[in-house]
């Protein structure tokens, strides 16, 4: 990738994007191919896409187009997606423990995924309403953070937390 104005070469944080994004390739790859519950290898499958979106996104902004606002504030915004996701994803997949393969997730986890395209979409039409980033200047150096990046924040320690406690109330080898 290059840009507008002077080509330029790999950069080493080039180099750690596509070694990352081989390392997890290569482990969704095995997620596939040995998580045996079908709901458990969907869900850290579409994780493993997120982590790919992420470093995607990274290369994107910083390395393909770092003259283009335009392409550097959407892959900037496309890093919530993943931010926002992969919890999400984690938290289905802690639910999948313990169960049997033809159990379903009861509804009102179901309704997570409706929460998680709601910050979706308040992150890519911050824009308009600047209540996840308020920007102080038209370049976007200077901004603060608005309520909505705090409520996203609070949505992932709150998956992050609710998935370990889960996984580890369900692998508790019991005392008898």
């Amino acid at each position: 990738c290059t840009s507008t104005s002077i080509p330029r070469a790999l950069h080493l944080y080039d180099i750690h994007t596509f070694l990352y994004t081989g390392l997890v390739i290569a482990w969704g790859n095995l997620v596939h191919q040995r998580i045996v519950n079908r709901r458990a290898r969907r869900n850290l499958v579409l994780a493993a896409a997120f982590m790919l979106l992420l470093f995607l996104s990274r290369l994107v902004r910083w390395s393909c187009f770092p003259d283009n606002a335009f392409v550097q504030e959407f892959a900037w915004y496309a890093y919530y997606v993943s931010f926002t996701a992969i919890p999400l994803c984690s938290f289905y997949t802690a639910l999948c423990v313990g169960k049997e393969e033809g159990e379903e997730i009861r509804w009102p986890a179901r309704l997570l995924g409706l929460l998680q395209l709601v910050f979706t979409a308040i992150v890519f039409t911050n824009p308009w309403h600047q209540q996840f980033f308020r920007f102080k200047d038209e370049t976007h150096e200077s901004y603060s953070y608005g309520p909505a990046y705090y409520c996203v924040v609070c949505w992932v320690l709150i998956l992050a937390t609710a998935t370990i406690l889960i996984v580890v109330r369900r692998c508790q080898v019991s005392s008898r």
